[in-house]
């Protein structure tokens, strides 16, 4: 994809217009964008927001693997990581990514971010998940008992599956109505990802069996 394309990528979604996110370059491997700071922009103390750093982390890493699969994935956030170095007072955000793992369900990106000279600011590692159209609710519904006891039989000790129980586990709408994980307030938020991994993995084999 060109420039041109790239860019349009980035303001296709509305939030990184209204930060003033650009698109500044391309590489092989990534893309650099950039936020001018404004005063909208600035936390309590006057300085630069952690929330702006994190979303253009977030997008550069979003825009670099749709540039990858030339726009025809869809696309899900299911972690950042990201560490702050020092607070940005004036001048421009810049956000790098570079992409280390494309895998079939998981893809991995990371991100240095640096103010206007370019002096390091933080560092972040996002990972998106690669949501295929035939995972979806009536998918998730079709799925047979013994692929629903194959699901509930891998699941951490501290994981309960139940087909009368509603869905608490995000993200929401990849589970289906009457398909559920319920979480001990113990259990660690990353294993959001990893269940809903596996549900789409469970999901995927059902549907290639019916057919």
């Amino acid at each position: 994809m060109n420039l041109r394309q790239t860019r349009a990528l980035l303001t296709k979604v509305p939030f990184n217009t209204l930060l003033g996110m650009r698109i500044r370059g391309v590489h092989r491997d990534g893309v650099t964008i950039d936020c001018t700071l404004r005063s909208d922009l600035r936390n309590s103390v006057g300085v630069a927001h952690g929330g702006v750093s994190a979303a253009m982390a977030d997008a550069a890493v979003g825009v670099a693997l749709q540039r990858h699969f030339g726009g025809k994935r869809r696309i899900a956030t299911v972690e950042l990581k990201i560490n702050y170095f020092q607070p940005v007072k004036e001048g421009r955000i810049l956000a790098r990514s570079h992409l280390l793992r494309i895998g079939s369900t998981l893809c991995v990106g990371r991100v240095e971010l640096a103010d206007d000279h370019e002096c390091a600011i933080g560092t972040a590692i996002v990972t998106y998940l690669l949501v295929d159209g035939s995972v979806a609710v009536p998918d998730a519904r079709r799925v047979s008992a013994a692929h629903f006891s194959a699901v509930r039989s891998s699941l951490p000790t501290n994981l309960t599956l139940s087909s009368d129980s509603p869905s608490y586990a995000r993200p929401r709408w990849l589970f289906g109505a009457g398909y559920g994980v319920k979480r001990t307030p113990s259990l660690p938020r990353s294993f959001d990802a990893w269940v809903t991994v596996t549900w789409i993995r469970i999901v995927n084999d059902s549907s290639r069996s019916e057919q």
